[in-house]
């Protein structure tokens, strides 16, 4: 007496979660990655946003002209090469 085998077919490459699967493509030129990224304004608060290179951080630069003559200064100093 044989033996039926079935035959099913090999699971390569499927996908169990539906939220995983595809039915198309993404129709776009260019294919959009954007990394998380923090923000940091000049007067110090951060935002979270999505930046298309991967960045850590990303510093707002300082308005030299609405600075006081004494936070002038402090970033003058800070700015100057270490002797």
């Amino acid at each position: 007496m044989r033996l039926a085998l079935v035959t099913t077919p090999a699971r390569v490459g499927i996908r169990e979660a539906s939220n995983t699967a595809f039915v198309s493509r993404v129709k776009r030129a260019t294919y959009v990655r954007q990394y998380p990224t923090v923000l940091v304004q000049t007067d110090g608060s951060t935002i979270n946003i999505r930046y298309h290179e991967p960045r850590a951080l990303i510093k707002m630069p300082l308005r030299f002209e609405e600075l006081t003559p004494e936070q002038q200064q402090v970033v003058l100093v800070k700015r100057k090469p270490p002797e």
